[in-house]
C-alpha cells in the first residue's frame, strides 16, 4: 500500500515539470499581455495560500489515520483534481 501511494506521489511531483510550460502557453493564448504578470502573481499567491492551509490538515490527517491512508487519500485527490482539470481543459479547447 505504501509503494502504491508513493508511486502516485512521485507521479504528482514528476508532472509538476509540465505545469509551467502549460500555464505559459495558456496565458499567451488567452490573456491580454498587460495582464499576464498580474495573473502569474495571483497564481503564485493562491498556490502559497493553498499549501499553507493544506499542510496543517495533512499533518493532522497523518496523526489521526497514519501515513499509509494519508498518502492514499492524497493520491486519490490528485487523480480526481487532475482528471477534472483535463476534462475542463478539453471542454474549453477550440
Amino acid at each position: 500500500n505504501n509503494l502504491f501511494s508513493l508511486g502516485f506521489l512521485f507521479l504528482f511531483y514528476a508532472t509538476q515539470a509540465f505545469k509551467e510550460p502549460i500555464s505559459v502557453q495558456l496565458s499567451q493564448k488567452w490573456m491580454i499581455p498587460t495582464h499576464r504578470a498580474t495573473m502569474a502573481s495571483t497564481f503564485s499567491m493562491i498556490s502559497s495560500v493553498v499549501v499553507g492551509l493544506l499542510l496543517p490538515i495533512g499533518g493532522k490527517t497523518i496523526d489521526i489515520f497514519g501515513i499509509n491512508l494519508t498518502l492514499s487519500i492524497l493520491a486519490f485527490v490528485t487523480l480526481a483534481v487532475g482528471g477534472f482539470g483535463i476534462m475542463l481543459y478539453k471542454s474549453t479547447s477550440i
